[in-house]
């Protein structure tokens, strides 16, 4: 299961604190830590979510949270990653807790959760659960406000301004999505399009929690666009060089010509398929995908008149030219037509 460097790196995680920990209290822990160090007594607790990974806990790594909590910005977004109440154990909303701050925390140690299941059938749509609980977490304006009074009541210099809490409220829900997001690329790249296609369908499921979706569907569906330009762009290479250009050259050029098309045929056409299956419903890469493939058998056809052979050219150019027109989507049952 991926999970972001920044939240294994969690300044209030590396410390062991409370999300809301004032700057007296994160110099106080600093200092214990730095002794556990020294003394080489450092372990590791249920308090640090020991299924997001190690914690780095060296000096280096001790300052480097220490720089992030200086940072407004940084600070707020690990303050928003992070546990308010290290209690994984407690029952209800503690006496005298905020109820928002509670329900934040309950979402975060949903998410959490949800890491142990990973992606399968079952894991993915508990992560997708888990998200919707974040967003009606970070959807409440008293946790926001709760927030704001921490940064001016915790002596942090300088403290975080309404619009850099603003954004990060705006981000909350793709930040927390981030696992899926890339859990999705990492398909593509193992050419696991059931996979890709499951992600993609649970991001459609998630629509309504805001424009990061469609631009995750984007980045997932973009790395499969280019997987498959260069294998367009790499076969027309191996097929193109070896055309020989000159006259009295028909008869070596026929094998070469057929070859390449038997290679468009064999490869570029069911890698299209593939494709335009797994990309999200209007997705523009999927006309990209179209006009790659159709250059392709473009340059088929051209090389064809190098082989004297002008009836199969014409019918290809024929075939490419109703390929860069065809709607994407529309040969996802049947096929690439031409392919026979």
């Amino acid at each position: 299961m991926y999970t972001p460097a920044w939240q294994k790196t969690n300044a209030f995680r590396v410390l062991r604190i409370p999300a809301g920990a004032s700057l007296s209290e994160v110099h106080k822990a600093t200092t214990s830590m730095r002794r556990a160090i020294l003394l080489d007594a450092v372990s590791t607790t249920e308090e640090d979510v020991r299924l997001l990974g190690e914690i780095p806990r060296t000096e280096a790594d001790i300052r480097a949270a220490i720089d992030r909590l200086e940072n407004p910005t940084q600070r707020i977004h690990d303050r928003l990653f992070w546990f308010h109440s290290l209690d994984a154990k407690a029952s209800g909303c503690p006496s005298g807790f905020d109820a928002s701050v509670w329900n934040h925390d309950l979402a975060l140690r949903e998410i959490f959760a949800a890491f142990e299941t990973g992606f399968d059938d079952a894991g993915i749509w508990a992560y997708a659960r888990a998200l919707r609980s974040w967003q009606r977490g970070v959807s409440d304006d008293d946790y926001w406000v709760h927030i704001l009074g921490l940064e001016q009541q915790g002596d942090f210099e300088p403290a975080a301004v309404l619009s850099e809490v603003d954004e990060l409220r705006y981000k909350a829900v793709e930040f927390a999505a981030e696992p899926l997001v890339m859990a999705g690329r990492d398909a593509v790249v193992r050419g696991n399009a059931a996979a890709v296609r499951q992600i993609l369908v649970t991001l459609e499921q998630l629509a309504d929690t805001g424009l990061w979706v469609s631009a995750a569907q984007q980045y997932i569906a973009s790395s499969a666009v280019e997987s498959f330009r260069k294998v367009c762009r790499e076969a027309h290479e191996d097929f193109s060089s070896k055309v020989v250009r000159e006259q009295n050259a028909a008869k070596p050029n026929q094998s070469v010509c057929e070859a390449g098309l038997a290679r468009f045929r064999a490869d570029i056409e069911p890698e299209l398929r593939k494709l335009i299956l797994l990309l999200p419903p209007g997705y523009e890469g999927a006309q990209e995908a179209h006009e790659e493939a159709a250059f392709f058998l473009s340059s088929i056809a051209a090389d064809f008149t190098w082989a004297d052979d002008l009836i199969t050219s014409e019918k290809l150019y024929e075939e490419a030219l109703k390929l860069l027109l065809r709607k994407p989507g529309s040969d996802v049952k049947g096929g690439v037509k031409g392919s026979q």
